[in-house]
């Protein structure tokens, strides 16, 4: 542990010193973090955020975000209809006065008009990370609000956010080996999450990850691939990256401590599903390793009413912003599989560094002024109401993690004090992304 601190001035860092610091002047707050570590503020890049009135879930999820020790989200955007900016910007104007954290968005490319606007969107949302889906495609999405791209609609889109300097995040699934794996699922009678899994077959999603990173590179396009599960699409992922394929590795907090077998139940229904515990290794290693870049949530806050019956019935997705740390200081740093510096680098330095994200990822001069301190022997019992989604349970109920942020600062303001939110309601700011240059995207 180095001893040393920041100088944080108008929601910005303007010094970091070791030893002794400069003496604090009038009206200047002083935190001590009592010999416990300081991090640059996490970084959710995969959030669920759906309409209620009068933009109440920004409220709610990122102040659960602050209460994780989250200071940016990165919500998934979508609209089959497509992407009005009047429409746009009255949706940010409503979150900037509820978010407790910093937002962006991602943007999703369902139809032939949207792929051919993307440049518009671009200039005119200023964002630069677009997502596409390789599944949901015909009923199974329309029922959810999605459709996902056939291959030529998957290439066109890559050659265009290519041309217009972005990075292209993709959902990897391949439909038609889901639908008849569902088919003979179903038939079988099973009804638990090891059912689930088996009608989304780890093949499912290899197999478009190949597919993806193949198309992605003839188009010159940066590849971003979400919530990976399994290992098969792993050893796909080193294999392109030692082709010279350009592509961020995602994965979710849940697949690096539930499988098939976890006590949640239907609790923790999400596609892709929650795999082996081979699958469960692999990631952690890879995480370890570098080969996976970042680490979402993929938050939903589900309510567990809609998470009752059959596993086939119930709602996909769970809250998860708030526990992304707590599982990697716990199950990672404690439990001897991360270091410290590793958890810095996935939860914030890589991305923002990958989607372009202004003043984020380090405790450096000029950057904002994101951090949180963490105390890697604190023990916690997992409670639902304590974690602040609008969603009221956790996949984590009743587990004692061991390591929690105790403090979270965004943009120089205490938004979260020993487990309590106390920021202020409107504090957050909408990053605008400016298209980077073309041959700098993904450096």
């Amino acid at each position: 542990m180095v001893d040393g601190g920041l100088v944080c001035e108008g929601g910005a860092i303007t010094e970091v010193f070791t030893g002794e610091g400069p003496v604090a002047e009038p009206g200047w707050e002083e935190i001590d973090a009592e010999r416990r570590f300081v991090l640059p503020g996490a970084i959710d890049p995969h959030v669920q955020l759906y309409p209620v009135e009068d933009w109440g879930h920004y409220a709610t999820e990122t102040g659960s975000a602050a209460l994780g020790g989250v200071t940016t989200i990165v919500k998934m955007h979508r609209d089959l209809e497509g992407y009005d900016a009047g429409d746009f910007w009255a949706e940010v104007a409503g979150a900037e006065g509820r978010a407790y954290v910093d937002f962006c968005f991602h943007l999703a490319l369902m139809s032939d008009a949207q792929i051919a606007a993307v440049q518009q969107y671009a200039r005119e949302l200023e964002l630069t990370s677009f997502k596409l889906f390789m599944a949901y495609k015909g009923e199974e999405g329309y029922r959810i609000g999605i459709q996902g791209v056939d291959d030529g609609q998957l290439y066109d889109a890559f050659a265009a956010i290519a041309e217009a300097g972005g990075i292209a995040l993709v959902h990897c699934e391949n439909q038609d080996l889901a639908r008849r794996a569902y088919a003979r699922v179903l038939t079988s009678g099973g009804d638990d999450l090891r059912a689930f899994a088996e009608s989304r077959p780890r093949l499912v999603e290899a197999e478009a990850v190949h597919r993806a990173a193949f198309l992605a590179d003839a188009a010159g396009c940066p590849l971003y691939v979400v919530h990976v599960s399994a290992k098969e699409s792993l050893e796909g992922l080193a294999e392109a990256r030692r082709a010279g394929v350009r592509v961020s590795v995602e994965t979710e907090s849940h697949y690096l401590t539930e499988t098939c077998d976890s006590p949640a139940g239907a609790l923790a229904k999400v596609i892709p599903p929650v795999r082996e515990e081979e699958d469960r290794e692999a990631l952690w290693a890879a995480l370890g390793e570098g080969l996976i870049d970042t680490i979402g949530s993929d938050h939903v806050a589900a309510s567990r009413e809609r998470k009752r019956g059959s596993v086939w019935e119930a709602q996909l997705g769970f809250p998860g912003i708030a526990t992304i740390l707590p599982v990697l200081l716990s199950e990672g740093v404690n439990g001897g599989r991360l270091s410290l510096a590793r958890v810095a680098a996935v939860t914030s330095a890589n991305p923002a560094r990958i989607l372009g994200l202004p003043g984020k990822g380090a405790l450096l001069p000029g950057m904002d002024a994101d951090l949180v301190v963490v105390d890697l022997e604190l023990e916690r019992t997992v409670d639902a109401a304590m974690l602040g989604s609008a969603g009221d349970f956790s996949i984590y109920e009743g587990r004692t993690l061991r390591g929690w942020p105790v403090l979270t600062v965004c943009r120089g303001c205490v938004v979260m004090r020993d487990g309590e939110l106390v920021g202020r309601e409107g504090h957050g700011r909408y990053l605008r992304r400016g298209v980077r240059e073309r041959a700098a995207v993904g450096s």
